[in-house]
């Protein structure tokens, strides 16, 4: 059965058969929505986001009201939100959404980077869990620094995640020679999620992966799928661990993408009941949307 939903294109050879392990009443897994129509303040230039079409007519973002509707109708497991910087700009956007999804009784998980959790903390208050984002492009990544802000914002009704992106050769050794360990041994941390580049540059392969996580087997076998995971990609592609997972996305324009990473959108959309239709029979994509090698 073909996925009536994407259509991206992908030039990887051999799909992987469509399987979800969700059940219909939670169809989209995670449903991530992108509340800003640039690229944040931040400019990663490895950032999946900048390689998207820019949005017609300058920055926008998604109508609060649709965003409201579609959390209240969709079938998701959770929520995601990107919150890009400046983060003041999308208070409105982040509150609704997160509204809508607690009176469904849906968790929420914001990611955003160190400085908007710190500065902005007051926005994350009533997120599920935070997500957030580490690697030197973000600003200086400090174990100390990151323990006390994940003590101000670990609740017992909220979780806290890193997400390390691998984004150089320099951060990877840092990594494996000890700062990955630290993280996890980080009492107010509840996981950390090893994250790669998207679309991964050539020096970011598969046997670099292997090789990297060869560099920290002591911690894989401690800490995988306990305290420590990977990315989609790895977690299913590399790996060969499980199916993919499912992680369609919403973004400014109402445009639909089956999965986050992809750079353009299957579809827009105009209203909810129009979205509700077409992901209807939605099934993770066969493979990924950048070649794996």
């Amino acid at each position: 059965m073909e996925n009536p939903v994407s259509t991206s294109t992908t030039t990887e050879d051999a799909p992987a058969p469509l399987r979800t392990t969700h059940p219909p009443e939670e169809r989209l897994g995670t449903l991530s929505f992108h509340l800003d129509g640039a690229i944040c303040r931040v400019n990663c230039e490895y950032c999946y986001l900048g390689a998207r079409p820019g949005p017609r007519g300058g920055a926008r973002s998604l109508d609060a009201a649709l965003m409201e509707e579609l959390i209240k109708t969709l079938p998701y497991k959770e929520v995601a939100v990107s919150l890009s910087e400046p983060a003041e700009m999308w208070a409105h956007g982040l509150k609704a959404v997160i509204r809508a999804a607690r009176n469904r009784d849906k968790p929420v998980a914001v990611t955003t980077t160190l400085a908007v959790a710190r500065n902005h903390i007051g926005m994350l208050s009533e997120a599920t869990r935070v997500n957030l984002s580490v690697d030197p492009a973000k600003g200086p990544v400090n174990v100390r620094v990151i323990a006390a802000l994940s003590k101000d914002l670990n609740l017992p009704s909220r979780e806290v995640s890193l997400i390390v992106t691998l984004s150089s050769p320099t951060f990877c050794d840092q990594l494996a020679s000890g700062m990955l360990q630290q993280f996890l041994e980080l009492p107010t941390v509840d996981a950390v999620a090893l994250n790669g580049i998207k679309p991964p540059p050539p020096w970011l392969d598969k046997a670099y992966w292997l090789q990297f996580l060869s560099r920290i087997q002591p911690l894989v076998d401690r800490y995988l799928d306990r305290r420590l995971f990977s990315d989609c990609y790895v977690h299913a592609r590399i790996l060969g661990l499980g199916p993919c997972p499912g992680r369609p996305d919403i973004s400014p324009g109402a445009e639909f993408r089956s999965c986050v990473y992809q750079k353009m959108p299957d579809f827009e959309f105009q209203a909810p009941e129009e979205l509700a239709a077409k992901v209807a029979d939605y099934l993770p994509p066969a493979v990924c949307p950048f070649k794996i090698v």
